[in-house]
């Protein structure tokens, strides 16, 4: 039996120089990310076996992974390769300055009142959790609106609204929630961390899905945006109180938290998730 394989070199030539681009921004987030700490990041992962700092940073590499996706699906199909490459590398750089600015906006809001640069050094897991799933979100939003074929003003724009959203989602989700978030957080409480952190993924795949599609007019993707924004996350608030009610009918999740139960906020965390990527596949 022959078997008659046949590579197309030109496009894997084009895949590699595309993640070529990728890794260069990459490691210009990273070394900015080094230059916002006090410390030495790499020795305290290496060294120090700092499982909070190593959850930041993954959650900042997942994250420009998947914004970074967005940009490449936002190119058309067969440009030319020069042209491309300056586009991808335009949008990835947004990508890249979204994402570190949205690690000091969204800590000034989420993790108000608390050092996170010196949590994060004392390994507390809590806070670290929270930063991955701020960074997981932050990408998904910036992926959400680099689909379509919209400008690259009407990209940034969505990055930024999409941002806000997220905070917006936070902000009301703390002042509801029977337990204190900030104090749980800052207590190292991994539970609190873990339900906060897969929170912020599905309001950032909410978000996404808000902000994500071809542009019409922009008031008309203003209140699209804004209805369907509205949509997601009064489901989302519902079915965590049906599964509050539902998979784990004997406790409460304020109680789990009280308790630190991490195998039960995990079963909440990931049912939370599932409903996030169902309502975004259903827009």
């Amino acid at each position: 039996m022959t078997m008659n394989l046949q590579v197309d070199w030109a496009s894997q030539g084009r895949a590699l120089a595309f993640v070529a681009v990728a890794l260069v921004l990459m490691m210009v987030a990273k070394l900015i990310a080094d230059r916002l700490t006090r410390y030495d990041d790499d020795a305290e992962i290496r060294e120090g076996a700092n499982g909070a700092l190593a959850l930041r940073r993954a959650g900042m590499y997942l994250g420009l992974a998947i914004g970074l996706g967005g940009a490449l699906l936002h190119l058309p199909a067969g440009g030319m390769l020069g042209p491309d490459l300056s586009t991808f590398a335009l949008y990835g750089g947004s990508v890249v300055v979204l994402m570190l600015v949205a690690q000091v906006l969204n800590e000034a809001v989420m993790l108000r009142g608390m050092n996170t640069h010196d949590a994060i050094k004392g390994n507390n897991l809590a806070v670290g959790t929270v930063e991955f799933g701020q960074f997981v979100a932050t990408g998904v939003i910036a992926a959400g609106a680099l689909t379509g074929d919209g400008a690259f003003w009407t990209s940034a724009l969505f990055m930024a609204l999409g941002q806000v959203g997220l905070l917006l989602g936070f902000v009301l989700y703390a002042r509801f929630v029977k337990w204190s978030v900030r104090e749980e957080l800052a207590g190292g409480n991994v539970a609190a961390g873990l339900l906060v952190g897969a929170r912020l993924i599905a309001l950032g795949v909410i978000v996404s899905g808000s902000i994500s599609g071809d542009n019409t007019t922009l008031a008309n993707d203003l209140l699209w945006c804004s209805l369907y924004y509205v949509y997601g996350t009064l489901l989302l608030a519902a079915v965590s109180w049906i599964a509050d009610l539902l998979f784990l009918p004997k406790v409460r999740i304020h109680e789990m938290i009280e308790k630190r139960n991490v195998a039960g906020i995990g079963v909440v965390s990931a049912i939370t998730l599932a409903a996030a990527m169902v309502v975004w596949a259903s827009h």
